[in-house]
């Protein structure tokens, strides 16, 4: 008989037995991990001044909200340009990433980016009704017609500039695949949440968590990681 998983008051109720639960005290990137020797990038933006869990460096917030919901700390991005949640980072890679983030959607919007300026990066982001991965050189590199839910779902989206594929799944599934050509950047060293600065449009849209993980995630990796966000991380 397997041994019963007892609830751990470090992490969030209801939700009680592991796997899928939320940290809500101090937590670190676990690098024995299979996925966290390779994380890059971590906040799960739980404060109102959200911290990135890798570099300890705080986000700088403009005009975002940082509100509460059944599934327990998120930003809202909702309404105005420039309204987004900032971090000046060293440690993402500049041309193989997979990104995960836990977001819910309203209307037209673009909602993140990785890059060195509005001249370089890449923009994750959407029109309402598919989503996209654009380079402002080349424009989009990943077209996929899907109108975005507005329940919470989490993404896994690999961009792999080495090999140009970029693929983007949805709470589990595999939505496309994409071999246009993608520009590698020269440096990765901001990344953006939100609307604005980085992306193109303003926003409506909330956003939880967001994980940068310098490597591309299988299938199998993909699958495992949405089903279990939060599996690299260790209660302090």
């Amino acid at each position: 008989m397997p041994d019963l998983l007892l609830p751990d008051s470090r992490f969030e109720q209801p939700e009680l037995l592991y796997p899928g639960r939320k940290p809500v005290g101090n937590v670190v990137v676990n690098r024995e991990h299979w996925a966290g020797r390779n994380c890059s990038f971590a906040t799960m933006l739980r404060d109102p001044i959200p911290v990135d869990l890798v570099s300890g460096v705080s986000g700088v917030v403009n005009i975002a909200t940082h509100k509460y919901d059944t599934i327990g700390p998120y930003f809202d991005f909702t309404g105005a340009n420039d309204n987004y949640v900032k971090f000046d980072i060293t440690e993402v890679s500049n041309s193989q990433v997979t990104i995960v983030f836990r977001s819910k959607f309203g209307s037209a919007q673009s909602f993140m980016g990785i890059g060195y300026s509005s001249g370089d990066r890449w923009a994750v982001y959407n029109n309402g009704w598919s989503h996209y991965l654009f380079h402002p050189s080349s424009g989009n590199f990943y077209n996929q017609a899907f109108e975005f839910p507005t329940q919470w779902v989490w993404n896994v989206i690999t961009i792999d500039s080495v090999n140009n594929v970029s693929k983007w799944y949805e709470n589990g599934v595999l939505l496309g695949t994409s071999t246009v050509s993608i520009p590698p950047l020269s440096s990765a060293n901001k990344l953006s949440i939100g609307s604005g600065s980085y992306t193109a449009y303003p926003g409506n849209h909330d956003i939880s968590d967001v994980f940068v993980f310098n490597s591309i995630f299988s299938s199998a990796e993909a699958f495992s990681i949405m089903n279990d966000p939060y599996q690299f991380l260790l209660p302090t």
